[in-house]
């Protein structure tokens, strides 16, 4: 059974190279980022190359805490288990207000 893997930060570079191993390897993708219309070429992409695997896109900007939540919420129902997690997107300090995540 294939594992289902959540790339944060998919669009480009490590994530993107990331992706391209998983797949390459018959994971499953939740591929998340910014940029929507990227997500979309890559989902594209994967569904062509790969058909007998999954591909799901989710919009992420991990600085908007209420969208990280919700986005969890929609990959939990939407795919269920995820079985890897590369968290590929992170905040730089100092850049805003401090803000706790409990």
């Amino acid at each position: 059974m294939p594992k289902n893997v959540l790339i944060i930060g998919a669009t480009s570079g490590i994530g993107e190279a990331t992706a391209r191993a998983f797949a390459r390897e018959g994971a499953n993708l939740i591929l998340t980022g910014r940029r929507v219309e990227r997500l979309e070429a890559l989902k594209a992409e994967f569904e062509a190359t790969y058909p007998n695997q999954k591909v799901w896109t989710f919009a992420l900007d991990v600085t908007n805490m209420e969208m990280v939540k919700d986005v969890c919420q929609a990959i939990l129902k939407s795919v269920g288990q995820v079985h890897v997690l590369v968290n590929n997107a992170g905040l730089a300090l100092g850049l805003t207000a401090y803000q706790d995540y409990e």
